[in-house]
């Protein structure tokens, strides 16, 4: 197998985050736990090179919503997957995600958001080179 990727993960729900953490664990993940933006800006700052993806709820409660965390976490590190999660999707998705990004629908199941999770390790985006 490869190397273990790392997904930062933001949900500010403690339960979910403590159970989706848990689950992505078990599906060989290394994760970082962030409850808020602040709290994973400040992780991508200190070890962005180190994270592979984020796994972000789009609707946070304080600061910036999953787009922005995503638009900021991309410029910080271009390569970096993301995958967004919600009750719903958005009808302005589209318009609002950064490219090369997928959904995924809440509630979840965690092997499938390890398969995707997997992909987007293994798969360059497009201009970032191997």
């Amino acid at each position: 197998m490869g190397e273990t990727q790392t997904v930062l993960l933001v949900e500010d729900e403690a339960l979910i985050g403590l159970c989706t953490g848990d689950l992505l664990e078990a599906e060989g993940f290394s994760v970082i736990p962030a409850a808020s933006p602040a709290e994973a800006s400040a992780v991508l700052h200190e070890r962005g090179d180190g994270v592979s993806s984020l796994f972000v709820d789009i609707n946070l409660a304080s600061g910036m919503s999953g787009f922005e965390l995503a638009l900021d976490a991309r410029r910080r590190r271009p390569g970096i997957g993301v995958l967004y999660t919600s009750g719903v999707q958005p009808s302005d998705f589209e318009s609002r995600c950064v490219p090369g990004t997928r959904f995924i629908e809440k509630p979840y199941d965690a092997r499938k958001v390890g398969e995707i999770l997997r992909a987007m390790g293994q798969t360059p985006l497009a201009g970032e080179g191997t």
